[in-house]
C-alpha cells in the first residue's frame, strides 16, 4: 500500500466503524434527557455537547458507553454543579456499570430505583445535599474487587436498615458525616466481602457489635458517634492485613464516643495496623504490652481518656511510628529516652499527664521531630538543647512544669518558625533576649518570667554538688547559718544548722516537724535574687513553697 492511500483507508476503516456501532436505545436517551432537565443542566459547569442530535449521546460530557455503544455504562458528573434531585428514571439504565454524582448540589431522596440496576458496581453520592433515610434496597454490587457505595456527607436521618446485611459483594461502604441514629445492626457481620466501613460523624447509640470481629476489614471508622460500652475484645483478630488490598494502611478509629473499660489486648494481634485512634473516650487501665507486636503501627491517639500507669519504654521500639498522643490522660513516670529512637517521629504530645523527672536530651535524635507539647505536668530540670537544636522543630508546648534554666535566642535552631509556650517555669532570660525571640516569631507566649515565679521545686538552687548552703536562714524566730542537700531535685534534707554567732550545731532532728518552715531572705538562681520558703514535712525534708523576686 502506497502512502498516498493511507488517508483514505483510514477513513474507509472509520466510516466502517460508525456502521459496526449501534446508537443507544431511545429509552436511555430519553433517562439522559430527564437527568439533565431534573438536575438543571442549563447550569451545570460542563454540559457539553448534552441534548445534541440522536447518536452523539456517547459523545456527552461524563457520559460513557459500550465498546459498541450501544448501551450507557458509566455516568460521572461529579463536581459540576448538578442542583435539583435525581430522577427516579436513572434507575433504568440497566447497564450501568458506575454512576459518580459525587461533589454537588443534590438535594431531595435517593431513589429507591436505583436498586435496579444489576450491573452497578459503584456508586457514588457523597458530599451533597441529600436527605430522608438510606434506601433499603440499595444495590447488591457486581464484585470486581473494589465494588463500594459512598453516600457519606450528606443529610441522610433514620437508622441503619438491616438489609444493608445483604450487600454480600460490597467491598467498602461510607455512610459517615450525616445524622444516622440508632444502633449498629448486627447484620452488617454478614457483608463477606467489606474491607472498609466507615460510620463516623453520626449519631448512633448503643455499644459496638461484636459480631464485626467475623469481618475481614482493613478499616473500621465509627468515631464522633454516641457509642458506648467496652470495645469488643474479638475485633482484634477481625483483620488480616496482610491479605489486604493495601498491606499496613489498615486503621481503627473509635474516637470521640463514650466508650468505656480497657484497650483489648486482642489489638496487638493486627499486625499490619496502621493508625489506632481512641482519643476523646472513657477508656481506663495501662496501654497493653502487646501493642508492641504492631509493627507497622505509625499513629498512636490515646489522648482523652483516662489512662493511667507508665508511657511504655518499647514505644521506641515501633520504628514506624509517625504520631504519638496520650495527652489528656492520668499518667506518671518519667517519659521514655527510647523515644528518641523514632527516626520518622513528627508529633509527640504527652500533655495534662502527671509525669515527673527530666525531658529526655535523646528527643534530640529525632530528626523530623515537629510537635513537642508537654504541658502540664510535673516535669523538672533544664530544656535541653539537642530538643531545642532539632531541625525542623515548629511548636514546643512546655508551659506549667517546674523546669528551670537560661534561654538565648541562640538555644532554637530555627527561632523564626518555632512556636513556644513556655510559661509558668523557672526560666530565666534576660528582657533583651525575651524581646528578640519574640521577633522571630511573634505567635509564640513566653509568660511573665519577671514576676510571681512560683517554683514548686528547689532543683535549681543548689549547686553541682547536691548541696544549698545558706549563711541566714530563719526558723522560729531564729537565725541560723545552715546546709541542704537535694535528695531527688525536689525535696531538700536539712544536714547541719547552727545559730548566727554561736559554733554550736543544732540538731537537724529538731526541724524534722511539719510545723517547720524555714525563711530564706536572699537565695540566687541565674543571676537573680530570691526570697523563698521551704517547709518540712513529717520525713523531714524539705519543699519550696514559695519563691519571690528579692
Amino acid at each position: 500500500m502506497t502512502k498516498r492511500y493511507i488517508p483514505f483507508f483510514f477513513l474507509l476503516l472509520g466510516m466502517l466503524n460508525t456502521q459496526a456501532f449501534a446508537a443507544i436505545p431511545a429509552s436511555e436517551r430519553e433517562i439522559l434527557i430527564k437527568f439533565y432537565q431534573s438536575t438543571n443542566g442549563d447550569n451545570w459547569s460542563n454540559n457539553k455537547r448534552w441534548l445534541g442530535e440522536e447518536g452523539g449521546e456517547c459523545s456527552w460530557k461524563g457520559v460513557t458507553c459500550s465498546v459498541n455503544g450501544s448501551h450507557v455504562i458509566r455516568l460521572n458528573l461529579s463536581d459540576n454543579n448538578l442542583t435539583g434531585t435525581i430522577p427516579v428514571e436513572l434507575g433504568n439504565l440497566s447497564k450501568l456499570s458506575s454512576l459518580d454524582l459525587s461533589s454537588n448540589q443534590l438535594t431531595g431522596s435517593i431513589p429507591a430505583e436505583l436498586g435496579n440496576m444489576s450491573d452497578l458496581d459503584s456508586l457514588d453520592l457523597s458530599h451533597n445535599q441529600l436527605t430522608g433515610s438510606i434506601p433499603t434496597n440499595l444495590p447488591n454490587l457486581s464484585y470486581t474487587g473494589w465494588a463500594y457505595i459512598d453516600i457519606s456527607h450528606n443529610q441522610l436521618t433514620g437508622s441503619l436498615p438491616v438489609e444493608l446485611g445483604n450487600l454480600t459483594t460490597l467491598s467498602r461502604l461510607y455512610l459517615n458525616h450525616n445524622q444516622l441514629t440508632g444502633s449498629i445492626p448486627t447484620e452488617l457481620s454478614n457483608m463477606s466481602k467489606l474491607l472498609e466501613l466507615n460510620l463516623s460523624h453520626n449519631k448512633l447509640t448503643g455499644e459496638i457489635p461484636s459480631e464485626l470481629g467475623d469481618l475481614r476489614l482493613e478499616g473500621l471508622d465509627l468515631s464522633y458517634n454516641q457509642l458506648t460500652g467496652a470495645i469488643p475484645d474479638g475485633l482484634g483478630i477481625f483483620t488480616d492485613f496482610k491479605q489486604s488490598s493495601y498491606s499496613g494502611w489498615g486503621y481503627i478509629d473509635f474516637s470521640h464516643n463514650q466508650l468505656t473499660g480497657s484497650i483489648p489486648a486482642s489489638f496487638g494481634e493486627i499486625r499490619y495496623l496502621n493508625r489506632i485512634s481512641l482519643q476523646h473516650n472513657k477508656l481506663t487501665g495501662t496501654i497493653p504490652t502487646v501493642l508492641q507486636k504492631i509493627k507497622h503501627l505509625a499513629g498512636l491517639y490515646l489522648d482523652h481518656n483516662q489512662l493511667t500507669g507508665q508511657i511504655p519504654k518499647w514505644l521506641g521500639n515501633l520504628e514506624k511510628l509517625v504520631h504519638i498522643n496520650l495527652g489528656h490522660n492520668q499518667l506518671e513516670g518519667r517519659i521514655p529516652a527510647e523515644l528518641g529512637q523514632l527516626k520518622r517521629l513528627v508529633s509527640l504530645h504527652l500533655d495534662d499527664n502527671q509525669l515527673e523527672g527530666g525531658i529526655p536530651s535523646e528527643l534530640g535524635e529525632a530528626p523530623w521531630l515537629r510537635h513537642i507539647n508537654f504541658r502540664r505536668n510535673r516535669l523538672t530540670g533544664i530544656i535541653p538543647p539537642e530538643v531545642m537544636a532539632l531541625p525542623r522543630l515548629n511548636t514546643l508546648t512546655l508551659n506549667t512544669n517546674n523546669l528551670i534554666g537560661e534561654l538565648t535566642p541562640t538555644v532554637f535552631k530555627n527561632p523564626q518558625r518555632t512556636t513556644f509556650n513556655l510559661a509558668g517555669n523557672c526560666l530565666y532570660t534576660e528582657q533583651a533576649t525575651l524581646t528578640t525571640l519574640k521577633a522571630h516569631n511573634p505567635r509564640s507566649f513566653w509568660g511573665d518570667q519577671r514576676t510571681g515565679i512560683g517554683c514548686p521545686s528547689v532543683a535549681h538552687y543548689h549547686a553541682e554538688t547536691g548541696s544549698l548552703t545558706i549563711s541566714d536562714v530563719t526558723a522560729n524566730g531564729i537565725h541560723y547559718y545552715a546546709t541542704l542537700k537535694s535528695v531527688d531535685g525536689s525535696h531538700f534534707q536539712l544536714l547541719s544548722a547552727s545559730p548566727l554567732g554561736n559554733q554550736e550545731h543544732i540538731d537537724p532532728a529538731e526541724y524534722n516537724t511539719s510545723t517547720l518552715t524555714l525563711s530564706i531572705p536572699e537565695v540566687s538562681a541565674f543571676g537573680r535574687f530570691y526570697r523563698a520558703t521551704l517547709q518540712a514535712d513529717h520525713n523531714g525534708l524539705f519543699t519550696l513553697t514559695t519563691a519571690t523576686l528579692y
